[in-house]
């Protein structure tokens, strides 16, 4: 029970700070919010989350449906780890919410750019899936109690992001403000990471 909860916690911390991470659907909301007002950027993140929504239980489906075992996702989680670290990376050298993001104005496009995102694809199927499928493994359709819990994260902390940005969108905006802000979350991504290093190497040399 102590294992499951963990992983319940690790799914929404995933999803919250997954959710606050600048990428194209929080660039849309934040333009929105600029354009007009909260209550119109929020037709942005529930479409978002509809969408990101699909591609996670596809990603789920998909490894369900193949002949993998332990080993192999303790090998997915190492390469998990690798796409952490590499988010981690390019968020702690942001000094923007829209720096290395395109806008997108229309729902057609920000669901053809939340499809066809390689990264969000990779982090679901290496970084989270593991998890959800050791879950599934402890608790009945816990895979999809996983996908859930981070998807509550993830509208938690979007929602969040969209509150706080339409409330104090002039200080936060600050160019001396948000590079902290995107600092917090590299480490916390880097422990995510290092986490699941060692889990890894503790699965293979046990």
């Amino acid at each position: 029970m102590h294992d499951s909860l963990m992983i319940i916690i690790g799914a929404f911390t995933l999803g919250f700070v997954g959710g606050a991470i600048p990428g194209p659907v929080l660039t849309t909301i934040f333009t929105e919010i600029v354009e007009t007002n909260f209550l119109r950027s929020l037709r942005v993140l529930f479409w978002a989350m509809l969408v990101e929504t699909i591609v996670r239980l596809s990603a789920l489906f998909l490894a369900q449906s193949l002949p993998l075992d332990g080993a192999v996702f303790q090998g997915l989680s190492l390469v998990g780890a690798a796409v952490l670290l590499r988010i981690a990376l390019k968020v702690g050298r942001m000094r923007s919410v829209g720096q290395g993001t395109q806008p997108s104005f229309g729902f057609k496009t920000l669901a053809l750019m939340i499809v066809s995102n390689g990264m969000l694809w990779t982090y679901w199927l290496t970084a989270c899936v593991p998890d959800a499928i050791a879950l599934g493994e402890q608790i009945p359709y816990g895979e999809y109690l996983f996908l859930l819990v981070f998807e509550l994260g993830w509208c938690a902390s979007t929602f969040l992001m969209a509150l706080i940005f339409s409330s104090f969108k002039r200080v936060l905006s600050h160019p001396r403000v948000m590079p902290i802000l995107f600092r917090f979350f590299a480490l916390v991504f880097v422990g995510f990471a290092l986490k699941m290093i060692i889990g890894s190497f503790r699965y293979f040399l046990g």
